[in-house]
């Protein structure tokens, strides 16, 4: 668990979130909680169920749910969320060993994702969706999780971005 406070300020954001995620041998697959941060009432839940992988955008109770298949067998793979921001809103999608594998559009971007923090393999708090039970621990390993914040594009780099587009025409 890692409290609020020290956790990666996503909200309002571009982000990605990527796992690098070991399946033991042996194993039909993995399930459970690669990350989660909120609680019920808000927050994002990254998992594995039932051969899908998922990320739950949960924004004041209103779930919007990127999903996919995956297909895990033993050994080494890397898991992805990314939230792509445009607007007041923005697109969630997940992606498995460098393939996406499903996405949804978000209405709204939730700027504070609550004040109960994170957990990295697990979802031990108050769960923020109700597809499983708390903690659904992840059945594999979890060598490294890395966030990844985008800034927005200031009136400088707008600017830029024309000026190479024009000359091109």
């Amino acid at each position: 668990h890692i409290p609020a406070d020290a956790a990666p300020q996503l909200g309002g954001r571009s982000w990605t979130i990527t796992a690098e995620v070991v399946v033991p041998d042996g194993a039909d697959g993995v399930e459970g909680v690669v990350y989660a941060r909120g609680s019920h009432g808000v927050g994002h839940s990254f998992f594995v169920l039932g051969g899908e992988l998922h990320l739950d955008y949960n924004a004041l109770g209103a779930h919007h749910r990127a999903r996919g298949p995956v297909s895990l067998p033993p050994g080494r793979h890397v898991l992805e969320a990314r939230f792509d921001r445009t607007g007041p809103g923005g697109t969630v999608t997940v992606a498995a060993d460098g393939v996406d594998v499903g996405s949804v559009e978000v209405p709204r971007v939730v700027r504070m994702l609550g004040s109960t923090g994170l957990d990295i393999g697990r979802d031990a708090l108050s769960p923020v969706v109700d597809d499983y039970e708390p903690p659904f621990a992840y059945t594999g390993t979890i060598d490294r999780i890395t966030f990844a914040i985008h800034r927005r594009p200031d009136a400088a780099d707008v600017a830029a971005a024309a000026r190479a587009e024009l000359s091109r025409e």
